[in-house]
């Protein structure tokens, strides 16, 4: 545990920036964790500048760091983007969590990057959680359910045993099949049923995040599908990504009205 003082002070650089996003690859999160070193030598304890300087080496031998993002997309399924070359999402929040997490100390509760209620209480989109402090924020705050729209489970995801895990997997850029819309709004119906609400995530909480939540507000608000697609747009700005993911809306209110 850290004492009080200086140690303090040192915690809240720490802890300084849960919303600032470092979207760099292994040079930008060496800098950044560069930058961490220095204050743990200035103020902090032993162990942390250990676990510090440990992370630091392990991010330079992380291959996917260094050649950053890139999702390689067929064709098929209405999917058009063949690559999509960028940087991988390393954010302060993350790098700083994983020192005070390996090091030994607590992490309060924080949201997962792009987290907002869709209707609140009720049901709620996000980017991929990543540490055990977003799952420990969403039990607090009601989330029973989370559903992800990835191929591959969130981190840490068996860190709180209160949430239960949804799998819907799609494809980065494509659209859900009515059959997943069907699926991830029988989910959310149930939750409602039981007074538990219901997250929902893809990578970064725009693309297909976005699509079945605009779904959700066809159904729910008896809505056209270009009316949900504005209307999510303004909850959550960036939602809904290609032209095949607003097709999907708007075919779900066809198939429903």
């Amino acid at each position: 545990m850290l004492r009080s003082g200086v140690n303090l002070k040192w915690m809240g650089f720490l802890m300084l920036s849960r919303d600032k996003t470092h979207r760099a690859g292994v040079n930008g999160a060496s800098k950044a964790l560069q930058f961490y070193v220095k204050l743990e030598k200035m103020n902090a304890p032993k162990r942390l500048q250990n676990t510090s300087e440990r992370v630091l080496a392990s991010l330079r031998r992380t291959p996917g760091l260094a050649q950053g993002r890139r999702s390689l997309i067929g064709s098929s399924g209405g999917c058009s983007r063949q690559s999509v070359p960028g940087p991988c999402h390393v954010t302060s929040q993350e790098i700083c969590s994983y020192i005070v997490t390996e090091s030994g100390t607590a992490m309060p509760p924080v949201p997962p990057h792009n987290f907002s209620w869709v209707e609140p209480g009720l049901l709620a989109g996000m980017a991929m959680p990543r540490l055990p402090a977003h799952y420990q924020y969403m039990y607090e705050n009601g989330i029973r359910h989370l559903v992800t729209l990835t191929e591959h489970k969130p981190p840490y995801h068996d860190t709180c045993p209160g949430i239960t895990l949804h799998r819907i997997r799609i494809m980065d850029f494509c659209p859900p099949s009515l059959e997943q819309i069907k699926t991830f709004l029988k989910i959310v119906d149930d939750a409602k049923a039981k007074g538990e609400a219901v997250g929902v995530h893809c990578m970064h909480g725009f693309g297909r995040t976005g699509t079945m939540l605009a779904c959700y507000l066809v159904k729910t608000r008896k809505i056209t599908g270009v009316d949900a697609i504005n209307d999510i747009r303004q909850i959550r700005h960036g939602s809904i990504e290609t032209t095949e993911q607003e097709k999907s809306v708007i075919q779900f209110h066809h198939h429903i009205k």
